[in-house]
């Protein structure tokens, strides 16, 4: 007796819907998590957004503080998982158990005379990772700062980008920018 084959859609009739994940519609997938089979509508998270020959300083109230940068992203491509808003994403799939990469990378110059150490970093929720890059940026100069964090998207989770002068008050210029996700 040959061995029988079920149909696709009686195979995912009896699957439960992931986590934070909305009611599947259209395609499905599939989500196997802790020995368990989950239907999904989505198979992948990915985004990318930039901004280049940006010419607006980021103004820095505060020594060592994290600030969010002034530049406005455009967002480039997007898997249905994230929302572009507020010049960041939105995770809005099922909440992950494996983390996600998320990369920032940026061109910058500082608009005052002398040459200050800048942070480039990620927030998630608001809140900065530990992952972050420290580079010396001078006047005239542009300086290239990039970093990644792994992060295992929750439902809601917002992904932007900040700056924070270590040593004073002088605003920086981001002139070439981007933020990308998976």
């Amino acid at each position: 007796m040959a061995d029988q084959k079920l149909p696709f859609e009686t195979y995912f009739d009896g699957r439960i819907i992931a986590t934070g994940d909305p009611p599947p519609e259209g395609d499905y997938y599939l989500l196997l998590r802790g020995g368990v089979v989950y239907k999904t509508s989505f198979g992948s998270t990915a985004g990318f957004a930039d901004f280049t020959d940006d010419t607006t300083p980021t103004t820095i109230a505060a020594t060592n503080t994290w600030t969010d940068i002034n530049n406005q992203f455009v967002d480039r491509a997007v898997t249905p998982t994230l929302v572009f808003e507020n010049n960041g994403f939105t995770y809005v799939g099922a909440s992950q158990n494996s983390p996600t990469r998320i990369r920032a990378a940026m061109s910058a110059t500082k608009p005052d005379p002398g040459s200050v150490p800048y942070s480039l970093g990620i927030a998630i929720n608001g809140t900065p990772v530990i992952s972050y890059v420290t580079v010396e940026v001078t006047d005239g100069i542009y300086a290239f700062a990039a970093t990644e964090y792994y992060h295992a998207m929750q439902s809601g989770d917002v992904i932007t980008v900040i700056v924070q002068n270590r040593f004073n008050t002088d605003d920086i210029t981001l002139q070439d920018g981007q933020l990308s996700i998976g």
